[in-house]
C-alpha cells in the first residue's frame, strides 16, 4: 500500500531522468550516490558505488583529488574542460566535470560532480566537419568543371569550323585531334559534375 504520508523524493527524480552523469560525494570523497547515466558512463551499479572511495569508479590522480579538496575548502565551483580519463576496464573518454560545493541545513558538506561525456559529441562535430569541408569541395570542383566545359565547346566549335575551310585531308587530322581531346575534356567534366538527370525512382522488392 502507498504510504500517504511519505513525500516522493523529486530531486532524485530529476537526478535520475539526467543525461549528465552526476555524482554525489560527501566531504571525505565517498560517494552516497551515482544516477543512471553514472552508473552507464562507469558501468558499476548504485548500490555498488554507495559508500565507496571516488576511485572506485573512476580513476583519479592527486591533482584531481586536491581539486576536490580545493573546492571543499574554499566553497567554490570548479569546472575543467576536455579532461582525459582512463576507466578501470582502460577505455579512454573525454569529459567536461563541474565541481559544486553544497552545504546542507544540518552543516553537512556535500559535493555535486558533475560529468559530460563528449566522445560521441566531438566525433558528431568532427563528422560535420568532414561533411562540411567535402561539401566545400565538391562545390569548389563543380564551379572549376563549368569554367572548364565552358571554353571547350567553344575550342571545339572552332575546330570544326576550320576544319571545314582546310584544304588538305592531311591538316584536317590536326583539327580531329582537338576535337577528340576536346570530347575526352568534355566526358572528364561531365563526370566531374555528375549526372544531369534526376535518377527514376522504381519499386524493388
Amino acid at each position: 500500500m502507498l504510504d500517504k504520508n511519505k513525500k516522493p523524493n523529486y530531486q532524485r527524480n530529476i537526478l535520475d531522468n539526467l543525461s549528465t552523469a552526476v555524482v554525489l560525494l560527501n566531504a571525505n570523497l565517498h560517494i552516497e550516490y551515482i544516477n543512471p547515466a553514472s552508473e552507464n558512463l562507469f558501468q558499476i551499479s548504485n548500490k555498488q558505488a554507495a559508500g565507496a572511495k571516488l576511485n572506485k569508479v573512476m580513476p583519479v590522480d592527486n591533482n584531481f583529488i586536491n581539486r576536490l579538496h580545493d573546492a571543499i575548502d574554499n566553497f567554490h565551483p570548479i569546472t575543467e574542460h576536455e579532461a582525459n580519463i582512463t576507466l578501470h576496464g582502460g577505455r579512454n573518454i573525454i569529459i567536461d566535470y563541474h565541481l559544486n560545493p553544497l552545504q546542507l541545513a544540518n552543516q553537512k558538506m556535500q559535493l555535486i560532480l558533475e560529468i559530460s561525456h563528449l566522445d560521441r559529441h566531438i566525433r558528431i562535430a568532427r563528422e560535420e566537419k568532414l561533411l562540411s569541408e567535402q561539401s566545400a569541395t565538391r562545390n569548389l570542383v563543380r564551379g572549376m568543371a563549368h569554367e572548364i566545359k565552358n571554353p571547350l565547346g567553344g575550342l571545339r566549335g572552332a575546330a570544326q569550323l576550320l576544319e571545314r575551310e582546310l584544304p588538305s585531308a592531311n591538316l584536317k587530322e590536326y583539327t580531329q585531334i582537338i576535337i577528340g581531346e576536346a570530347d575526352r575534356l568534355q566526358s572528364l567534366v561531365n563526370r566531374m559534375l555528375g549526372p544531369n538527370n534526376v535518377p527514376k525512382k522504381h519499386n524493388v522488392n
